[in-house]
């Protein structure tokens, strides 16, 4: 149960006047009679959530606009090992879209498995990421002709983690290629 007093509300309509309707502080603070703004600006810090949201949203935007998937792309050894220490343990090694889950227990990426770091693509399932890249593509035409911004940038950060993905499986293609590749060395006189 929770106990409204009027305390709590001139906390949450200050919250709500400052940060989501970005009413300036001095005008909310004229509002709730208050003289000092530094009190103001107590009441109407932001909650939690909001920070959180806010923090997501950033991110997002930031991620949209530098090419992170450069510095975030794993090598063919990193891949191998992730695989190698999955093995043998409960509840990992699933297959999932375009490879497998290496991780163990609760999914932190609530199965968005497609740019997850806890899976190791399998390039014999590359058309499974081709695939999801095509209809990702569709979403994003579909989201911004109905003028839903933010899932057509959720959208085109799938397709960003699609080749993300398609250059790993790139990446192991060639290590599996070098690893069969023998050397012969001859010696001349």
């Amino acid at each position: 149960m929770v106990v409204l007093k009027s305390h709590l509300l001139r906390h949450a309509f200050a919250t709500h006047a400052v940060q989501v309707e970005k009413i300036p502080i001095d005008i909310v603070g004229a509002w709730l009679h208050q003289k000092n703004l530094a009190i103001t600006d107590y009441y109407s810090k932001p909650t939690e959530s909001m920070v959180a949201e806010a923090s997501d949203l950033f991110l997002s935007r930031v991620a949209a606009q530098i090419n992170v998937s450069e510095a975030v792309l794993r090598s063919p050894d990193e891949l191998k090992q992730l695989y190698e220490n999955a093995q043998g343990k409960a509840g990992t090694l699933a297959d999932v879209i375009g490879g497998q889950c290496v991780s163990h227990g609760y999914c932190a990426a609530k199965f968005a498995c497609v740019g997850c770091a806890g899976k190791v693509p399998d390039p014999a399932r590359r058309y499974q990421i081709e695939k999801h890249k095509q209809w990702a593509s569709l979403q994003v035409d579909y989201a911004t002709l109905e003028g839903l911004y933010p899932e057509a940038e959720r959208m085109k950060q799938l397709i960003r983690d699609c080749d993300n993905e398609l250059a790993e499986m790139d990446l192991i293609e060639s290590y599996r290629r070098d690893e069969r590749r023998e050397v012969s060395i001859q010696i001349q006189p």
